[in-house]
């Protein structure tokens, strides 16, 4: 905008009628050209003027324009208005400069309460909650009481930062300026003590409350749930509607939440209920949390039933919600539908494709895990290492050795090889595929050798019977500084039972409180009853199952009628039958052992009782599963499953092999 003179008083009011104008247009490079003609001519905003520029700098972000507007105030002299400098402050801090907003404030000769309120405020949007804390403290030394404002940013600030100590001394603060009956500060205290973990001092803030609007009770409920007190949080709310006060969706997520993260499916769905009967209408946040209830139980039925109110409801999803969606599915085992739903994703992110390859890892399906990286790459998504790491746990499982280097390769390649994870899951996968030579080198190649780097070794040693050797490995971990844990502790129980070495096991098992601090879980006692069945010291393992401090649970029972089978021992086999029983009828295979002991014992009519019942509550035992890797390519086998392409082939030689064995005088046992 070119210069221009001035010729009268009423073009002088247009000048400022058009500054003010720009401003609201937001049009601030405009309007400081304007003022720059205006200043040439001898005109002087007003504090008005001023204040319309700061607005507008603040709306625009402008640092560099903010900045002019602090050098038009600097010349008038204006910083010396302590309202209009509390503005520059919030301005400065706005358009995203912590310093000059400092060394505004630095030039107010008395800064008021609007200044140090300000400032403080200024320290809290930028994350500098110490900051925030050190100028309070500044204005304490001062003549300036604080007011709400100055309380509430600061109560905010020891809430970000946990310190109960400081919090508590604001409150004494805040009582003796008699301001804890205002709900806004009332409120912010409550936030403070439910996140600093002190449920009692927010209990007793809110009991003193006159007055409690929905941001109180839904302070206090998101407390309760967070220290996993949904019953009591769900008190809160029945009071809160008795008292009149409506819970909103907040109040509603926070609940359901809640029993979602505590995997009580029945009451969130409840809550998901009472939403609908008062109107309230489900958003993004109540559907993800639903699905994660579902997830966590397994609930299929429920999941698919609130998928449906989810297409009902016509809500744009977002990716947190489709992927809450795919988890459901996946934890439920429906593979199938959760890859149908990622169909159906305008984009998916790495959490997508991570949850489907760890799905299909869990459930052994490694080609289908590796056909799920193959689609992430063709979308130009990179995984990360939890994805790697994924594909490796599945790999191990499958003993897809081949398959798990040319993983190992592709991770190589994208950086990924010294992660943490994926280290610890390769040397698992090494080790458990008998490739110990490999797992040593890359475990010896660690700069940080863990507790679960030393754990996958460990375990892949046990795993196939190598005691001594990881036995070694404890004792070079005790002279890294680092004890054994107990999933270590239960690997080498493993390797011990896989021995047969009784004595040895049983002996690490009674060492383990002792020697290592470490409290024997059912998994630990299971193994030791393993350990001693195989060895034929059933006595011994019944007598351990009998005391355990722990309820023995159906795996150690079968793990015992299972020896019992092998060593004929009709009595304890029918004792241990019985109690497995009592807690799962449907489990086929302890039928099957029992009707198997009676027939070794030619207790023939005893044996067809047995088989009597497996009839009549109509059970079959699970097909058994294996898996093959063959040139890449891993091949699952199942129980009278004649799916296989080269079934035929596969079944001539395996009769050829049967031939060849009986001819050698092997005879197989049945079972």
């Amino acid at each position: 905008m070119a210069l221009q003179a001035v010729p009268s008083p009423y073009l002088q009011t247009g000048f400022f009628e058009q500054l003010r104008v720009l401003c609201k247009k937001v049009q601030i490079d405009d309007a400081l050209n304007l003022m720059e003609v205006m200043h040439h001519n001898g005109l002087s905003p007003s504090f008005g003027d001023f204040y319309c520029l700061i607005q507008g700098c603040i709306q625009k972000k402008d640092l560099v324009a903010a900045g002019a507007v602090c050098a038009y105030v600097m010349k008038g002299r204006l910083q010396l208005d302590l309202f209009l400098g509390s503005h520059l402050i919030h301005m400065f801090s706005s358009c995203g400069s912590l310093s000059e907003a400092a060394a505004v404030f630095q030039n107010l000769q008395e800064p008021t309460v609007f200044a140090w309120s300000a400032i403080i405020s200024a320290h809290m949007k930028h994350g500098q909650h110490e900051g925030a804390l050190t100028y309070y403290q500044r204005m304490q030394q001062s003549s300036v009481q604080p007011d709400g404002h100055v309380f509430v940013a600061t109560i905010k600030a020891c809430t970000n930062l946990k310190d109960t100590i400081a919090g508590r001394l604001l409150h004494g603060h805040v009582l003796n300026r008699s301001l804890e009956p205002h709900t806004v500060i009332a409120n912010s205290l409550i936030d403070m003590y439910t996140k600093c973990g002190s449920m009692e001092d927010a209990f007793t803030v809110f009991n003193r409350m006159q007055k409690r609007d929905v941001i109180s009770y839904n302070s206090f409920i998101a407390g309760l749930v967070h220290h996993r007190q949904c019953k009591q949080a769900s008190n809160i709310v029945e009071q809160m509607v008795s008292h009149g006060v409506e819970p909103n969706n907040i109040t509603w997520n926070t609940i359901l939440s809640g029993y979602a993260q505590s995997g009580d499916v029945e009451l969130a769905l409840k809550i998901f209920g009472d939403m609908q009967e008062r109107k309230k209408r489900p958003d993004l946040f109540t559907f993800a949390s639903a699905f994660k209830a579902c997830a966590s139980k397994g609930a299929l039925d429920e999941g698919k039933w609130i998928h449906g109110q989810l297409i009902e409801s016509s809500i744009d999803l977002d990716m947190h919600v489709h992927n809450a969606l795919v988890d459901m599915y996946i934890k439920c085992e429906r593979m199938e539908d959760a890859y149908k739903e990622i169909q159906n994703l305008p984009a998916r992110d790495v959490v997508t494709w991570t949850s489907m390859i760890t799905g299909y890892a869990q459930l052994g399906r490694v080609n289908d895990a590796i056909k799920m990286l193959r689609e992430m790459h063709q979308e130009n998504k990179f995984p990360d290492q939890f994805t790697f790491a994924s594909l490796l746990k599945a790999c191990t499982n499958a003993a897809a050795f081949n398959l798990g280097k040319l993983i190992h390769s592709y991770i190589a390649e994208n950086g990924f090889e010294w992660d943490k994870y994926i280290s610890s899951a390769l040397i698992d996968l090494y080790a458990k595929c008998a490739s110990f030579a490999c797992a040593y080198t890359l475990f010896g190649q660690l700069f940080d050798k863990d507790i679960v780097a030393c754990g996958a070794l460990i375990g892949g040693l046990s795993v196939h019977g190598k005691y001594v050797s990881a036995l070694e490995c404890v004792n070079s971990m005790l002279q890294e500084g680092l004890n054994p844990n107990a999933v270590i502790l239960l690997s080498l129980l493993s390797a011990c039972s896989q021995l047969g070495i009784a004595d040895e096991g049983e002996s690490l098992f009674r060492s383990m409180t002792k020697a290592h601090a470490i409290i024997p879980t059912v998994e630990h006692y299971n193994l030791v009853v393993d350990l001693l069945g195989r060895a034929g010291h059933l006595n011994k393992a019944n007598q351990i199952l009998q005391s355990m401090p722990l309820q023995a649970n159906i795996e150690g029972w079968t793990s015992l009628l299972n020896s019992c089978w092998w060593y004929n021992n009709v009595h304890l086999g029918r004792d241990s039958f019985d109690r497995v029983r009592a807690s799962n009828k449907q489990d086929a295979s302890i039928y099957v052992l029992m009707s198997n002991i009676y027939i070794n014992a030619h207790m023939l009519k005893d044996a067809e009782s047995i088989q009597e019942m497996l009839h009549r509550e109509s059970l079959s035992k699970e097909a058994g599963l294996a898996c093959i890797e063959v040139r890449n390519l891993v091949h699952d086998f199942c129980v009278e499953d004649k799916s296989h392409p080269q079934n035929d082939c596969i079944n001539q030689k395996v009769r050829s092999l049967h031939v060849l064995f009986r001819n050698e005088g092997y005879v197989p046992t049945f079972g």
